[in-house]
Order: structure tokens, then C-alpha cells, then sequence
């Protein structure tokens, strides 16, 4: 028992010495990763994210909005949980501020995940959150509105 104390001493004596060593004379101030003081104090605290809300379909109004992923009954790429959806709604959010570009991406947005035949209002949020208490109370930090779309129903 004594030679496994010895051992764990030496042990514990040689890392701290390497730490010291890294503070000192390492680039980063640190042997990363395995001798590292702050592991994971790069990581930010909040994340930025978009969503899709459908605000209307049809006569059927939702309020509050509902998220695009809740309505699988009408549409299929909600029923699949298609990533693509959220893919295409942050390159049309991030093209917001280039007008052609953005008619040309809302209109494939629209096409591809909006496929039913009646008349459809939607619209994207930008929300921000810390990950582990949005995993733990669901609390959004903020949620800002970034563009509003609609869709004519093809039967008018």
C-alpha cells in the first residue's frame, strides 16, 4: 500500500511540475490538451440558432406560431426532421441583406419544404441561448423575428 501511496505521490509531483513548466515556458502558456488549466474555458456561452415558425396554413391560423418540426401532418420534410430545412433558413437569413439573392433562395426555400397547396405563413427567428439551460428549462436568452414570408395559394 505504501509503494502505490510513493507512486501516486511521484505521480501527482511530476504533473504539477509539468504544469509549472508549461506556465512558464510554453507558447500558449500551456501543454494543451493534456496539461491544461482551462480545458474548456474557450467554449462560449451562448449559441445562436434560427428557427422556423409557421404563423398560418391555409384557414388554420396557430397562434402562438408553431415551430415548422411540430406540424408533420403537413408537411413531410417536418415528419422526416430534415436538417435541410434549418440549412436552407439560415443561408436565406444570412442573404437577407442582398435583395436578389434572396428572392432567389426564399423562392427555393419555399418550393422545397413548403410543398401543400394552400396559402402558407411563415416566418424565421434568430434566437440565442445557452445550450445546458435551454437543455434544462428550455429558456431562449433572446428571440428576434429576421424576416417575414408568405406564399399565394397556386389555386388563386
Amino acid at each position: 500500500m505504501t509503494q502505490l501511496r510513493t507512486a501516486a505521490l511521484y505521480f501527482f509531483c511530476a504533473y504539477f511540475c509539468i504544469q509549472i513548466a508549461g506556465k512558464l515556458y510554453a507558447p500558449k502558456g500551456e501543454y494543451f490538451p493534456v496539461f491544461s488549466w482551462s480545458l474548456f474555458s474557450i467554449v462560449r456561452d451562448d449559441v445562436y440558432d434560427v428557427l422556423v415558425e409557421v404563423e398560418r396554413v391555409g384557414d388554420t391560423v396557430y397562434s402562438p406560431p408553431q415551430n415548422y418540426y411540430e406540424l408533420g401532418e403537413v408537411f413531410p420534410a417536418a415528419q422526416r426532421r430534415d436538417s435541410g430545412v434549418l440549412k436552407a433558413a439560415r443561408l436565406l437569413t444570412d442573404s437577407r441583406h442582398l435583395p436578389e439573392q434572396f428572392a432567389e433562395r426564399e423562392q427555393e426555400f419555399i418550393a422545397s419544404f413548403f410543398q401543400v397547396e394552400e396559402s402558407i405563413d411563415f416566418r424565421i427567428v434568430l434566437i440565442r441561448f445557452d445550450p445546458l439551460e435551454r437543455w434544462h428549462t428550455g429558456q431562449v436568452t433572446e428571440w428576434r423575428v429576421v424576416s417575414t414570408h408568405s406564399t399565394m395559394d397556386p389555386s388563386q
